[in-house]
């Protein structure tokens, strides 16, 4: 199902809103995960390629940064297509970022580094993983919202649930809720299956963390998964 494309949006179309979307004026900080899931279908070359051949209206500003436990911003905003495109084919190859982080933290930290005087302000996060996104979301949220930075992402569906807890013992205070609390479907060691499938059942919709940022920035949450 996550390849479905009347499920998944196609990734040309994807590059042709983000172009309209910043055509608008303003600033664009793409936030890059440059783990193995992006390396391996040579996606940000992709990018460069599309960005290197685009068509606007007017100068786009546009910057890249890649996630981690720090924000790092490769490239600092520039008019220039051809220096975005090559910072994107020199990240290409580029090595994974530690396996956790603070996602949001990082958008927060994203939403810092565009220039306050530009009349428009994009955040476009780009990651092919399932990550966390929870911390201090409805902070992050307002304060968005408050500075005027539209959120976008690419990312493929979030999964049903994680029920990560219920294959561990939990602190005897923990209390889950929402996608960490569903019981697993199939008993512990059952013998035609090692998996618990919930972890690989696609839901059809972004991580309601990335859909909570963009509703409340006026963003937009787009699907993409490579083929198959």
């Amino acid at each position: 199902p996550t390849h479905d494309p009347a499920k998944t949006v196609r990734f040309r179309r994807l590059l042709d809103v983000v172009r309209s979307v910043a055509a608008q004026g303003g600033s664009v900080l793409w936030l890059i995960d440059t783990g193995e899931e992006t390396r391996r279908y040579g996606q940000l070359a992709q990018i460069a390629d599309e960005i290197e051949t685009a068509s606007t209206e007017r100068p786009v500003n546009v910057a890249i940064a890649t996630l981690g436990k720090t924000l790092v911003r490769t490239l600092d905003f520039t008019t220039d297509r051809k220096a975005v495109a090559a910072e994107f084919r020199r990240l290409q190859p580029k090595t994974d970022p530690p396996a956790e982080f603070d996602l949001i933290e990082n958008v927060s930290h994203g939403a810092r580094l565009l220039a306050p005087r530009e009349s428009r302000r994009f955040l476009v996060l780009f990651t092919q993983r399932w990550m966390e996104v929870e911390n201090d979301l409805e902070n992050v949220a307002a304060a968005l919202a408050k500075a005027g930075v539209t959120f976008l992402s690419i990312t493929p569906e979030a999964l049903y649930s994680n029920p990560w807890w219920t294959l561990h013992a939990p602190p005897a205070n923990l209390e889950c809720r929402g996608t960490d609390s569903p019981y697993r479907e199939f008993p512990s060691q059952w013998i035609f299956s090692d998996l618990e499938p919930l972890y690989t059942a696609p839901s059809g919709f972004a991580h309601y963390g990335l859909r909570r940022l963009a509703a409340a920035t006026g963003g937009t949450n787009y699907l993409y998964s490579p083929p198959a």
